[in-house]
């Protein structure tokens, strides 16, 4: 699995990540978004910590500027 995320990628992706814990753990989401959000937030986490993400490979974007 080759990286296809840049940095400004994955740090967005973080930061997007905490306000939607946050979102989640303040309550101003209710249900049902209050059960999507925190699994959003996780894929987003995972996919920054790793790097790759699946949907860029399928539509053969890449944002990783180390080629």
């Amino acid at each position: 699995m080759t990286k296809n995320m840049g940095d400004d990628d994955r740090v967005i992706r973080l930061v997007s990540a905490f306000l939607l814990i946050v979102l989640y753990l303040q309550g101003i989401v209710k249900d049902p978004w209050g059960i999507i959000l925190p699994i959003v937030a996780g894929l987003l986490i995972i996919t920054a910590i790793v790097g790759f993400c699946p949907s860029y490979r399928l539509f053969r974007a890449n944002t990783n500027q180390n080629k």
